[in-house]
């Protein structure tokens, strides 16, 4: 590792290693160039032979703390983390009925480890709220026209004007879609079509108004935390 740049001691490389370094390393790594000796002991065959112990370490942390919450605790599902950032995935309506509905008892202060096709329902989730925002040329801007007319581009000012405060206050990732929106569409107004003045039949009017229902079901405040 040290001699790719990484590790403890490392010294930062332009290039990668030659070969004369690779096999000058090689003949300093293996679990062969260690003795076992009697009792609890190992010798190395080797001055300057170094153990990196950083997986096992980690792993027999994690055993401990587990057979603690085990143990004193009387736990039975916990998630135990040791280094490392984890990405906290926000929530919205739907995902907070499944949860009471799936797991009833979930206290305040427990988490949820999605599955990973679980993660991707929570993706599909994501894309189809920003996918129904009433702006422009998304679907959502498709359904406003066609429920609002030319009022549409009024509500897609609002909505626009709204993603500023909430990239501020709330989570920076609407600042960057609206960005991504303004530059991609370059307007909020969705364009004009010939028949806009036809009224919708019940049936139509309904498909719009469960549109809304999924957009507000599917509704992230924040994210990604």
């Amino acid at each position: 590792m040290r001699i790719h740049g990484f590790g403890a001691g490392a010294e930062e490389r332009g290039a990668p290693p030659t070969d004369t370094e690779i096999r000058a390393a090689i003949q300093r790594v293996g679990y062969e160039k260690l003795e076992l000796l009697t009792g609890r002991g190992l010798k190395k065959k080797i001055q300057d032979l170094e153990l990196d112990l950083n997986a096992i370490a980690k792993g027999s942390g994690v055993d401990r703390i587990a057979s603690l919450l085990e143990r004193e605790l009387k736990l039975k599902s916990f998630m135990v983390e040791i280094g490392g950032e984890g990405i906290m995935l926000g929530d919205n309506l739907l995902l907070k009925l499944s949860s009471a509905l799936i797991f009833p008892g979930l206290g305040p202060e427990q988490d949820i480890m999605l599955h990973p096709v679980a993660f991707a329902g929570w993706i599909g989730m994501l894309v189809t709220m920003l996918n129904l925002l009433p702006l422009a040329q998304l679907d959502g801007g498709h359904i406003a026209y066609a429920l609002l007319g030319d009022r549409q581009h009024w509500l897609g000012r609002i909505v626009m004007a709204l993603l500023i405060p909430m990239g501020l206050f709330l989570s920076l990732n609407w600042l960057l879609w609206a960005v991504l929106i303004l530059v991609l569409m370059r307007t909020v107004r969705h364009p004009p079509i010939h028949d806009i003045q036809r009224p919708l039949s019940p049936y139509e009017l309904r498909i719009g108004l469960i549109c809304l229902a999924i957009f507000i079901l599917c509704f992230i405040p924040i994210p990604f935390a």
